[in-house]
């Protein structure tokens, strides 16, 4: 049988509990978004058909600026460029906000999606990083579990802030929220500056 290697332990890592709660923070704000896009379009004036090219727009970012984000993540350190892309995705969640047209609402969906391309890729690394050698699927799962928790409350939010306030709404929501988690990461993040080889030293040393 397979061998017996001891009760498992379950310890309290600060520097995990800091990055699944900038995943589920900034999920939450960009699932807002997620039901309202497709909506937004068509308020100001899209066809079905040019409302759903816009609405794939962000996807296509993300696509294309996922593999420059890691190379970034790598340069630059996990925590920058997930600050980074808290703060471009903001932008483009309170440019989209304010615009009448389709073709800037296009352009700005592209922003949002390389914002949050950059977010996600970069957490998702340093949850690799963080991750103890000896519980990588839980320790992943994890932070899988952080993002899909926020993408399956963020739609419901979403409906809920616009019903109450408008269209617009849920973008601004997700620019405050991307705000708190960019100032969350800034101050109270304790990982994304060391290597990974270092950060996973660290992550198994954290086992009792």
């Amino acid at each position: 049988g397979a061998a017996y290697h001891g009760p498992v332990h379950m310890t309290f890592d600060p520097s995990r509990v800091t990055l699944l709660l900038s995943i589920l923070c900034y999920q939450t704000g960009a699932g807002m978004m997620i039901s309202m896009r497709a909506l937004y379009a068509l308020s100001v004036g899209a066809t079905p058909a040019l409302a759903s090219i816009a609405v794939s727009s962000y996807g296509v970012a993300r696509l294309i600026v996922n593999y420059p984000a890691g190379i970034a993540s790598e340069k630059f350190g996990r925590r920058a460029v997930m600050i980074g892309g808290c703060a471009i995705a903001a932008f483009g969640a309170f440019a989209i906000a304010n615009v009448h047209d389709m073709i800037a609402m296009m352009a700005c969906l592209l922003l949002t999606g390389a914002g949050s391309s950059m977010f996600l890729t970069s957490s998702q690394s340093a949850a690799a990083d963080l991750a103890r050698p000896s519980r990588m699927v839980q320790d992943m799962a994890s932070a899988q579990a952080a993002t899909m928790t926020g993408v399956a409350r963020g739609p419901a939010l979403g409906g809920l802030v616009a019903a109450a306030w408008g269209l617009a709404a849920p973008f601004y929501a997700h620019v405050g929220i991307a705000a708190v988690t960019a100032t969350w990461l800034l101050f109270a993040a304790r990982f994304g500056d060391r290597k990974a080889g270092d950060a996973r030293k660290s992550a198994e040393s954290s086992l009792a």
